[in-house]
């Protein structure tokens, strides 16, 4: 008998054309390993030969941080010129801490990470790489000779999938998305493998998954597939050998979403408004789902951690929009009663607003709004007015003490005085 659960989630159209997309997406990966492998290493030769080197180099010290590299010795500075030379987005984001810099004499992969996307620095060999890697480095490394277009289409499609919060797509995105899939193996007729995948792709996408297709049974014990144990489905790039079951390729997207978010999150730094109901979208869709729930435990844990982080930089935020906010409506206020109100402070603060001299702007506005205090003190208590205020005129009180700014100068600099 079919898993329950997962016949339960085809049944809605969407899910499934999202499932086979991913799964075409995926049919992609091995073919195109073994063939990236055999032509990186090619390429990494022809660069190496133009590089002039020492014949006994010690090996450099020079590091690349996220999108920056600057080398620190000749050879390095010259792997660096090449790899960009070669490079068809030289102009746009580079993730150069992908790779170690000091490897890239004697190690082909070192280079071929510079040409795809961040999350790649661990990554020894193709075999490690997921299609989304693997197709942007076709895409930014000249060194292949197909049709960017179509790759770019793909990379599209790809995204899409990946950032549907609801994992759904319609049946006549699926339809476009086969059409160019099929243009883009067109671009690989030299790569016998992935030709062979893309008739197996036709297949998937006119499927309608019945029971018999899924490949999945419930046994006594821990749930089995045909060919694997579902705890052995993290380590995919070693299922991907054989074909996968829908049930497998599920798992697959589902893991490779999580781990594109927490790449994303980790390059930000932070969790954005957006990040945060796409964490709480498949909290609940997974959650929902009783053997997704098991196998994805970890990763729920995690989302309750990012979730109250979350929640705490958003408490922090408004907190900081507040100050920001009153601030805005004392300059405003400020700014209003220099149309009515005679005297330096008001005076001085039209000429800073010309000159977009913002040190001197806030401190005029602070005298400004010591003036606004006095005054509204004095209207409110005006029997006591002549205890409250000192021979230069300034409000002195019990709560806000004496305020005295001295010029020291600099206009930049200001102390302040509490008496």
């Amino acid at each position: 008998m079919a898993l329950p659960a997962l016949l339960a989630r085809l049944q809605c159209k969407e899910y499934k054309n999202w499932m086979k997309a991913g799964m075409c997406l995926q049919m992609l990966q091995s073919p195109l390993q073994g063939y990236i492998d055999r032509e990186m290493q090619s390429f990494h030769r022809q660069l190496a030969g133009k590089i002039k080197a020492p014949r006994h180099r010690k090996r450099c010290q020079c590091r690349a941080i996220g999108k920056k590299f600057e080398p620190a010795c000749p050879v390095c500075a010259q792997w660096k010129e090449l790899i960009l030379s070669h490079h068809n987005n030289r102009k746009g984001e580079i993730h150069w801490g992908n790779s170690d810099p000091s490897l890239w004499p004697t190690h082909y992969w070192e280079v071929a990470k510079v040409y795809m996307p961040h999350g790649q620095a661990k990554l020894k060999g193709s075999k490690n790489c997921d299609p989304a890697a693997l197709l942007n480095l076709i895409n930014n490394c000249d060194h292949f000779k197909v049709s960017n277009t179509r790759v770019k289409e793909i990379i599209k499609c790809r995204n899409e999938l990946m950032h549907s919060c609801n994992m759904k797509v319609s049946s006549s995105w699926l339809s476009s998305f086969g059409q160019k899939m099929y243009d883009l193996i067109a671009e690989f007729t030299h790569v016998p493998d992935l030709v062979k995948e893309g008739d197996k792709m036709q297949e998937v996408l006119l499927s309608n998954w019945n029971v018999g297709d899924l490949g999945v049974y419930e046994v006594d014990g821990p749930v089995k597939l045909q060919n694997q144990n579902i705890h052995t489905l993290k380590g995919y790039s070693e299922i991907l050998e054989k074909t996968l079951s829908p049930y497998e390729a599920e798992r697959l997207l589902i893991e490779q979403m999580i781990q594109e978010l927490y790449l994303k999150i980790e390059e930000q730094g932070s969790v954005t408004k957006e990040d945060g109901d796409k964490v709480s979208q498949l909290k609940l869709f997974l959650s929902q789902n009783e053997d997704l729930k098991y196998d994805f435990q970890e990763d729920l844990v995690q989302f309750d951690i990012l979730l109250k982080n979350h929640d705490v930089l958003q408490s922090e935020g408004w907190i900081h929009k507040k100050h920001l906010a009153a601030f805005v409506v004392v300059l405003s206020l400020a700014i209003l009663t220099t149309t009515t109100t005679k005297g330096p402070p008001f005076a001085a603060l039209s000429t800073l607003l010309v000159s977009k001299d913002f040190h001197l702007l806030i401190f005029q506005v602070s005298v400004i709004v010591e003036h606004l205090l006095k005054d509204l003190w004095l209207f409110m208590c005006p029997t006591n007015n002549s205890s409250l205020q000192t021979s230069d005129g300034n409000l002195k009180s019990n709560v806000y003490g004496q305020l005295k700014f001295k010029q020291d100068g600099n206009p930049n600099n200001y102390a302040v005085k509490v008496s």
